[in-house]
C-alpha cells in the first residue's frame, strides 16, 4: 500500500515538470520580445516623417559646409541674415556676406535667406569676390562707354540718377535706361550719379529683357 502511494506521488511530480518548463520558456520568450520591441523604439535622430531633424529650406546651421557652397557674383546686397535658434543666440561665426556696400560678418546659430549658400569663410575672400563693386563709377558723363559696362541682373532698383554738370547746367543728352524697381526708365542729362551707373542699357528693349523675371 505504501509502495503504491509513493509511486502515485512520483507520477504526479513527473507530470508537473513539463508544465513548469513550459512556463519558464514562455517567460524567457516574453523578456526577449520586450527587449526587441524596446530596440525598435530607439530614437534614430529623424523626424516622424523620416526626414533628418536638421534645418531645411533657406535656413542653414552654423558650421554647415553648405554655407560656402556657391559664389555671390553681383553687387546687390545678399539675402542672408544671422538669427538665433529655438534655444536662443549662439556664439558661432557663420561667415561673411556682402551687404551692398561692404563685407560684414554674420554670427549666430542659423543663417536665414536665399543667399546663405554664398557666404565666405574669410573677409578677404568676400572682398575679393566683390572687388569691382566698391569701385563702381559714380559720376559718368553722358556718352561715356562705361555707362554700359556691366549688366544689372537683380530686381532691386538701380542706384542711378541723371544729374546736371558740376556747374548746375543741364544737358540735352540721353544717358541710357535704368531699372527703377518696377519698370525701365530713361535717364537724360549731363551725367549719371550712383553706384549702378555702369549698368545702364542703350535701349529700352535691352533693359526690359534683363529684368523679365522682375515684371
Amino acid at each position: 500500500m505504501t509502495h503504491a502511494i509513493a509511486n502515485s506521488q512520483s507520477n504526479l511530480l513527473s507530470n508537473r515538470k513539463p508544465s513548469r518548463s513550459a512556463g519558464l520558456l514562455a517567460s524567457a520568450m516574453g523578456i526577449l520580445l520586450s527587449a526587441l520591441v524596446g530596440c525598435a523604439n530607439v530614437d534614430d535622430g529623424t523626424s516622424e516623417d523620416g526626414d533628418p531633424s536638421e534645418s531645411t529650406g533657406d535656413t542653414l546651421q552654423c558650421g554647415a559646409v553648405e554655407l560656402y557652397l556657391q559664389a555671390h557674383d553681383d553687387c546687390g546686397a545678399m539675402d542672408a541674415t544671422a538669427i538665433p535658434d529655438e534655444n536662443g543666440s549662439c556664439f558661432c561665426m557663420l561667415g561673411y556676406a556682402w551687404d551692398g556696400s561692404e563685407c560684414v560678418g554674420l554670427a549666430d546659430c542659423l543663417c536665414e535667406g536665399a543667399d546663405c549658400t554664398k557666404l565666405t569663410e574669410t573677409i578677404e575672400a568676400c572682398e575679393a569676390a566683390h572687388s569691382e563693386c566698391g569701385s563702381s563709377p559714380q559720376g559718368l558723363s553722358c556718352g561715356d562707354p562705361q555707362l554700359y559696362l556691366a549688366p544689372h541682373t537683380i530686381c532691386d532698383p538701380m542706384d542711378a540718377a541723371a544729374a546736371p554738370d558740376e556747374n548746375g547746367a543741364g544737358c540735352f543728352c540721353m544717358l541710357g535706361y535704368a531699372w527703377d524697381g518696377n519698370e525701365c526708365v530713361g535717364l537724360g542729362d549731363c551725367q549719371c550719379l550712383g553706384a549702378d551707373c555702369d549698368k545702364l542699357t542703350q535701349t529700352m528693349e535691352e533693359c526690359e529683357a534683363a529684368h523679365t523675371i522682375c515684371q
